[in-house]
């Protein structure tokens, strides 16, 4: 049936009812030219699309030439970095090495000095070494000196041991004389009647009355220093005081006073120790006191003994 076409609309209603006409259409209304367009349009397409690609594969290349690029630069500041470090090391070295010039020129005059000063050792021990042999001569003369000053001293030392032995026996004997003359008086502040008692003859009487005591014995009571009697000047009654005489008090005194005593006692006699003296050693002082033992020294009482009681 035959189409009416007014409009421009008709015409599109028209070509969508029979697309086939619009090929035909084309071919009357389009060049050739125009009908490849679309041809053209889908290679520009594709054409576009490929460029697309490879811009962005540029873009990587890129990318990883900008990273290649930082990696190279930052290569290169290590590398100026090393080179510094490298320059730096090389003064240290240059300076090392003139620190080292200059020690070794030090070492070389230290040696000078060193070897001078070895010589004046060498020099000094030669002069030590004589001083010694002059030393080792003094001395042995010295030595000699010495031996015949000890010599000389030990002969002084034994006349000084007489004489000491000597000058306690005057000691003793003067002061034994002293006690014989005035004895009685020394104890007469301290005592009722006091009298010196012969001690050969007391001892003498003793003996022949028959008390048993042995020789030894007797002998102690014969060498008796000194013997006194009196009466106590509280009770009265008579005591006998057996002597030691000492020009210092040792212990040795105060113990032969009290054996001497003991051995008058065992006669029946009423005996007690006494020391008499100018001074006292610090080793009688135990004795004196566990014994009880009447001390005088210089002429004054300073332990009573028996007086006490």
């Amino acid at each position: 049936m035959p189409y009416q076409i007014e409009t421009v609309d008709d015409l599109v209603r028209i070509l969508k009812e029979h697309p086939e006409w619009r090929e035909r259409l084309r071919e009357v209304l389009l060049t050739d030219e125009e009908r490849q367009l679309p041809e053209l349009v889908r290679e520009l397409v594709s054409a576009v699309r490929e460029l697309v690609q490879s811009h962005q594969q540029a873009l990587t290349r890129l990318d990883r030439l900008e990273e290649s690029q930082r990696r190279l630069i930052q290569s290169h500041q290590q590398l100026i970095e090393s080179h510094q470090q490298l320059s730096e090391s090389h003064r240290q070295l240059v300076e090392s090495h003139q620190r080292l010039s200059e020690s070794h020129q030090q070492l070389v005059e230290n040696h000078q000095r060193l070897s001078e000063s070895h010589r004046q050792l060498v020099e000094s021990h030669q002069r030590l070494s004589e001083s010694h042999q002059q030393l080792v001569e003094s001395h042995q003369q010295a030595i000699a000196r010495l031996d015949r000053l000890e010599a000389i001293v030990e002969d002084i030392r034994k006349v000084q041991v007489r004489l000491e032995a000597d000058i306690a026996v005057l000691k003793g004997d003067v002061m034994e004389l002293k006690f014989d003359r005035r004895g009685a008086a020394l104890f007469g502040p301290h005592l009722r009647r006091p009298k010196v008692v012969p001690v050969a003859d007391f001892v003498d009487e003793l003996r022949e009355a028959g008390h048993p005591l042995s020789e030894e014995e007797w002998g102690q009571l014969f060498a008796l220093d000194g013997l006194l009697t009196g009466r106590h000047p509280r009770t009265g009654e008579q005591i006998y005081f057996a002597v030691e005489l000492s020009w210092i008090i040792h212990h040795d005194d105060v113990q032969r006073a009290v054996e001497r005593a003991n051995l008058l006692r065992r006669c029946g006699i009423d005996a007690y120790p006494a020391v008499v003296g100018q001074g006292v050693h610090p080793d009688a002082g135990e004795a004196l006191a566990s014994n009880r033992v009447l001390m005088m020294l210089n002429g004054a009482l300073y332990e009573r003994g028996i007086l006490a009681e």
